[in-house]
């Protein structure tokens, strides 16, 4: 064994094994998503919108020349019962950080299409 130890070789091996083994053991888990049930999302629009920046800020990305209003109501009424207030926190900050758009938001869109017509 100790001929083995003293290839140069042998230490990249055991160094991208160790390398592997940190990425598995800290790699988060995606969590499992219950399943999908139909969800009446016009109570939500008819609300009285109550003073919430998360919100606000959604709806001025969403809508900025407010003319999709019941849309975005929906679509955010759509992702705050999925996700939670701490759900979309979390997946504004991940769209910001990656550029990419979650499967959440495309879900959000198809349940909420009859209001882009």
């Amino acid at each position: 064994m100790k001929e083995v130890t003293n290839k140069w070789w042998f230490w990249v091996l055991m160094t991208l094994l160790a390398i592997f083994v940190i990425t598995v053991a800290f790699t988060p888990t995606p969590p499992v998503l219950e399943e999908e049930t139909e969800v009446d999302f016009s109570e939500h629009i008819k609300e009285e919108p109550k003073r919430d920046y998360f919100k606000e800020e959604y709806m001025k990305g969403c809508d900025p020349w407010g003319d999709l209003t019941a849309y975005c109501e929906c679509s955010y009424a759509y992702l705050e019962t999925r996700l939670g207030k701490d759900g979309l926190l979390e997946m504004g900050i991940e769209m910001d950080r990656t550029g990419g758009t979650p499967q959440e938001v495309f879900d959000a869109t198809e349940a909420c299409s009859e209001y882009l017509y």
